[in-house]
């Protein structure tokens, strides 16, 4: 299955009461009604299920907090085939309570958001978890947001590079390309 095919979340054949407090509205809404393909699947773009949904600070990702990142916090909501973190963010710099960012393994060009001097390997994809899953279904999976596809029609790269560029304006990679 090529990217522009591939399903990240599932429609449930029934709405599902969602018991966890934890989560923010919009993630409860998402899994009262949608499954993930699960972390850990081949899928390019794979979303967590609910019970892998889990609230996460910077070091329960990777050992070392770049400097001004102390208190991030999120819920891991995914994982890209390369490895990035996909992130309902609760609090980071420069990036706004409910936006969906990705905190990668690779280079993905950032810094993030506002945030003029966070980490490279950080970058925002949606202002909020519902407009993020709007495009998803859009578009497909391949307009996650995080690299571009060689194989999808130019308009979509075109306009992922566009949203992506207004997100993380201090990104010099995502303006130039």
């Amino acid at each position: 299955m090529d990217e522009m095919e591939e399903q990240a979340f599932v429609s449930l054949a029934e709405s599902r009461r969602i018991n966890r407090t934890d989560l923010p509205d919009e993630l409860a809404r998402f899994y009262s009604n949608y499954e993930g393909n699960g972390l850990g699947t081949e899928a390019n773009l794979q979303i967590a299920r609910l019970n892998e949904v889990k609230k996460v600070r910077w070091t329960d990702l990777y050992p070392t907090v770049p400097e001004g990142w102390e208190e991030f916090s999120g819920f891991l909501i995914g994982n890209s085939s390369y490895g990035d973190y996909v992130i309902y963010v609760i609090s980071a710099p420069g990036i706004k309570v409910g936006a969906v960012l990705a905190i990668g393994k690779t280079e993905l060009y950032g810094p993030a958001g506002d945030n003029e001097n966070g980490p490279e390997n950080t970058l925002v994809l949606a202002e909020s978890f519902d407009l993020w899953v709007r495009r998803l279904c859009k578009l497909g999976c391949a307009a996650h947001g995080m690299f571009l596809y060689l194989d999808i029609p130019g308009w979509m790269n075109d306009l992922i590079k566009s949203e992506i560029s207004a997100l993380n304006p201090h990104s010099r990679y995502w303006a130039t390309i």
